[in-house]
C-alpha cells in the first residue's frame, strides 16, 4: 500500500509541476496570440 501511495504522490507532484509551468508560459504567449489575432482581422 505504501508503494501505491508513493506513486500517487509522485503523480500529483508531476501534475502540479506541469500546471505551474503552463501558468508561467501564459504571460509570454498571450501577447503573441493577441498580435497574431489582430493581423488576421486586417486581411480579407
Amino acid at each position: 500500500m505504501a508503494t501505491a501511495s508513493k506513486g500517487l504522490h509522485k503523480l500529483l507532484e508531476d501534475q502540479l509541476a506541469d500546471i505551474y509551468y503552463a501558468e508561467k508560459q501564459i504571460p509570454r504567449a498571450l501577447p503573441k496570440m493577441i498580435k497574431s489575432g489582430e493581423c488576421r482581422c486586417g486581411r480579407g
